[in-house]
């Protein structure tokens, strides 16, 4: 064989393979991650991690910790700088300055077994408006009772 055409078989195979792949790459569903081997998958998504909550004694008053659209996560006593996550390379981080980050999210942590309260800031709103209306109608009602009592006083 001539060293021109090994140079032509070697030029065909590599725009056979390139060919391939970019098909492959074209049909792909890249919107999922299942072509992915699951340990690449878990150096991206850092979903594999322990909670560790390193508090000895529960002391302080509620800790609010961290506020999205709908929630208000808060826990019992401040311990947020307490809670560390270990992750499957052995690396250990503290929770906030993940959750902060961005890193993980409140509901992975919560599926992960972190035990926090919550609730609602629609809750919140809906109390601040019924005491709203509530002292409105009690300043309306203090106000039909006063002109209740005037029209009395006036009639005697």
């Amino acid at each position: 064989m001539k060293t021109k055409e090994k140079f032509e078989l070697i030029f065909i195979l590599i725009v056979i393979i390139l060919v391939g792949g970019l098909v492959y790459i074209h049909f792909a569903d890249l919107s999922s991650d299942s072509y992915l081997p699951k340990n690449i998958k878990d150096l991206f998504n850092r979903n594999n991690y322990e909670i560790i909550d390193k508090i000895e004694v529960c002391e302080g008053g509620k800790e609010e910790f961290f506020t999205d659209e709908e929630y208000t996560y808060y826990f019992d006593c401040e311990k947020s700088k307490f809670i560390y996550l270990e992750w499957d390379d052995g690396t250990i981080t503290p929770m906030m300055d993940e959750l902060n980050s961005g890193n993980v999210k409140i509901d992975s942590l919560i599926d992960h077994g972190l035990k926090c309260n919550k609730k609602s800031l629609h809750e919140e709103e809906n109390e601040t408006n019924e005491t709203s209306e509530t002292n409105e109608s009690l300043e309306n009602e203090t106000i039909e009772e006063e002109n209740a009592t005037e029209n009395q006083t006036n009639e005697d």
